[in-house]
């Protein structure tokens, strides 16, 4: 449709208006309405943009990247100027393709300009920002890894027992196949081993991980390296994988409580009846390999080692199937980043939600699918991208929890594909598909970002590996009190969360008292160190009143300290 904006920031024309007396009066245009230099309106600017009155947002409220200015004065022939992008966003390509049924984007390992594969169920397309470049039929079901190595470009899929390469220099190419006697129900992973040679892994229906070399032109297909043998009753459904090191999740085809992770070092663990939805792979800052698991009761696993450091639930009613790591704030420890529904959550491995989030949609439509990590503004603190039901395109900045400045954008339509990010010319750009088949990309920065989940399983190698966190920003004190309070306060109804830091592992001992010194309730809890840590108190039986929580923490190596916190409860 067309909407009229009305120059001096009043929408009167067409509009129903009633007099005291009870009368209808159809709104009508006035010279102030007009865009013109002269403009004697209030609110007039010789501007439309995102920030003037009117704006060029959407009806979503997204930033429509439309600006037009510098109206001439009233004459037969009049101009203005216009620009698209703002001083940061800019749109750099956008274009309807025939992309029914997408499953997957990835970025496509290119000799030459920009490219993406585009996984369909009959299909495989490589697009550029122009659109169409090849597609190759049967090539995959799952999201395809490449790599560009020494000028020459690497892809590889998987169509049920046949593993797939597409090798290419730009000028010679090579397709080959290799027909398994087990069918293959996840993606590929490519990775570099301990010895810099670059491997790929396929996960097969008989619990089998296959690891292959990449070939190579003319025409050599990949060759089995070896294979590991773990469950003939379990199908591998996702593989991470870092170096020499790998673990994948599983379905059973006898009962759910089998083991169901595994990895390469002989480690299983069983879910107690759940089944893993998703899988990400990290490092401590011991250099440990660390494991999270997302299962169908919606409840994370902490697992290295084949121990469980910690496991926690995800709260409402939403499903949740996936996840992305990042490293946030630089302060020691990743984090975990999901959409639950209306709410961008941040969790570190402890289970406490990261400072400033939630972070909630105002339009209350809700996020949807995997969100994407990277510092694109240079200030060590992680940017968190995740698109709404609608379209919508958030930008978060990891440290304050709000919206970065140009942001939302607007896809034109809700996005079912997971979105690409990727460095180029100097800037970090965002590659998104929407649901009516328009794939449309945006430069997101001035500088070049560091990027931690780019894509669907992290990275186009697909290894849903995040490296250590840094901790540049790490609290080097043990109990700091100012980290010490709960939340919500005051508590109205059900729990408050008592959050403190230590950093180091330590005892946790809580007990509350009233206002006349009476003692009310006694809680302990472990505490991770080199993060933020939460111990739950439940206030169904508890008076109306102000409380005291002395806090103590004891460290394993013998230190304690303590801080005092107030809690109110409002029944």
């Amino acid at each position: 449709g067309v909407d009229i904006e009305e120059a001096d920031g009043v929408q009167d024309i067409g509009e129903r208006f009633f007099t005291i007396f009870g009368d209808e009066v159809i709104g009508e245009g006035f010279e102030e309405d007009f865009w013109y230099s002269s403009n004697p309106a209030e609110l007039y600017q010789n501007l439309f943009n995102k920030e003037t009155r009117p704006d060029t947002r959407t009806n979503t409220g997204a930033n429509s990247l439309i600006t037009l200015k510098d109206f001439s004065e009233i004459a037969n022939r009049m101009s203005f100027k216009v620009e698209f992008g703002d001083s940061v966003v800019k749109p750099i390509f956008s274009f309807e393709g025939i992309f029914q049924l997408t499953k997957s984007i990835s970025l496509a390992a290119s000799t030459q300009e920009i490219r993406f594969w585009f996984e369909m169920p009959a299909v495989t397309e490589l697009v550029n920002y122009e659109g169409f470049i090849l597609f190759i039929a049967n090539f995959s079901n799952y999201k395809t890894p490449s790599i560009l190595l020494n000028g020459i470009s690497y892809t590889y899929g998987t169509k049920y027992n046949r593993f797939r390469a597409y090798i290419t220099d730009g000028v010679s190419t090579f397709i080959g196949a290799d027909d398994l006697t087990s069918n293959i129900f996840c993606a590929p992973v490519i990775r570099e081993n301990i010895n810099s040679e670059y491997e790929v892994l396929l996960g097969t229906s008989k619990g089998q991980i296959l690891v292959y070399n990449l070939g190579s032109l003319p025409s050599s297909d990949p060759q089995l390296k070896n294979s590991f043998e773990f469950d003939p009753n379990i199908v591998v459904k996702q593989i991470a994988a870092s170096k020499s090191y790998f673990s994948f999740i599983a379905d059973s085809s006898l009962a759910a409580s089998d083991p169901l992770f595994y990895d390469s070092d002989g480690n299983s663990f069983s879910f107690n009846g759940e089944i893993p939805i998703t899988l990400g792979l990290t490092k401590n800052a011991e250099g440990n390999y660390v494991n999270i698991v997302l299962t169908d009761a919606k409840i994370i696993y902490i697992i290295s080692n084949g121990n469980l450091l910690n496991s926690f639930s995800l709260k409402g009613v939403n499903d949740i199937a996936s996840f992305a790591l990042v490293d946030l704030k630089q302060d020691g420890t990743n984090y975990i980043v999901l959409n639950n529904g209306s709410n961008i959550e941040v969790y570190n491995l402890a289970g406490s939600l990261a400072d400033n989030f939630p972070f909630s949609d105002p339009n209350e439509v809700g996020f949807y699918g995997t969100p994407l990590t990277t510092d694109f503004e240079g200030d060590s603190n992680s940017e968190i991208i995740s698109i709404t039901e609608d379209g919508r395109i958030y930008a978060l900045d990891g440290g304050t929890g709000k919206v970065v400045t140009g942001f939302p954008i607007s896809s034109g339509a809700g996005s079912s594909v997971t979105p690409v990010f990727y460095n180029a010319d100097g800037k970090t750009n965002l590659a998104v598909l929407n649901d009516r088949n328009i794939f449309a990309g945006w430069s997101i920065s001035s500088v070049e970002g560091k990027i931690y989940w780019s894509e669907e399983h992290g990275n186009p190698q697909n290894t849903s590996f995040v490296d250590a966190a840094e901790n540049t920003n790490r609290i080097n004190e043990f109990f700091p009190t100012n980290r010490a309070y709960n939340y919500p306060n005051p508590v109205y109804e059900g729990t408050t969360n008592i959050r403190y830091y230590v950093s180091e592992d330590s005892k946790i001992s809580i007990k509350i008292f009233d206002l006349a010194g009476d003692f009310v309730a006694e809680l302990n809890d472990d505490a991770q160190g080199g993060m933020d840590n939460e111990t739950i108190w439940n206030v169904g039986d508890i008076q109306s009143g102000v409380y005291f929580a002395r806090i103590e923490a004891s460290s394993t190596s013998g230190k304690t300290e303590q801080a005092i916190i107030k809690i109110a409860v409002v029944k």
